[in-house]
């Protein structure tokens, strides 16, 4: 089943595959650190250079028939995200608690004085796959990922009803609008 920017529904729930922002740390490394073999070797430097995809857990998320959106994080996690929401004329809340904060880049988000959530949320080449599905069908669809892959599911908001606004709940329950923002590649 082909699955479209453009379909999510008020009320999914919002998911993620692995670790974004993990390319934007290793190319933010890159720039701001002495290159030594030691930084080649790194395992965010390893994620900038050698990006892979998520083609199989996808294709059984399409598969499963429940998911409702689908997009790649090739333009960073809240530039895709905007994308799902300015097309399914919705917006989102973010839980920034449940992003999926791997130890190498909380400790690079040290390195570089930056806050981690932004790497999270900032344009990354990562091709992780984020997607919709109603709240009562995310075992399903963990289910069939899990059937081809121990790739981490994470639940990180829900979509809503007001379109185009994008909030990010902050660990205090307080909200704040946030910008889609990322790289476009097809305005390069």
């Amino acid at each position: 089943k082909l699955l479209l920017r453009s379909t999510a529904q008020v009320g999914d729930t919002i998911l993620v595959t692995g670790y974004p922002g993990q390319a934007a740390a290793g190319f933010q490394l890159m720039l701001h650190s002495k290159p030594t073999k030691e930084l080649g070797k790194h395992p965010l430097v390893h994620a900038f250079n050698t990006p892979s995809h998520r083609l199989r857990e996808g294709r059984a998320i399409g598969q499963s028939g429940v998911a409702t959106a689908m997009i790649d994080t090739s333009d960073g996690f809240l530039g895709d995200l905007g994308h799902i929401c300015q097309e399914s004329d919705v917006g989102a809340v973010l839980i920034q608690e449940k992003f999926p904060i791997s130890e190498d880049l909380r400790q690079a988000a040290v390195q570089l004085e930056r806050d981690p959530n932004e790497l999270f949320l900032q344009e990354s080449d990562d091709y992780e796959l984020i997607f919709t599905c109603s709240p009562d069908k995310v075992s399903q669809i963990r289910s069939a990922i899990a059937s081809v892959s121990d790739v981490l599911v994470t639940e990180v908001g829900r979509i809503t009803e007001t379109v185009g606004d994008i909030q990010l709940m902050l660990s205090d329950g307080t909200q704040r609008r946030i910008t889609p923002s990322g790289w476009d590649h097809f305005t390069t």
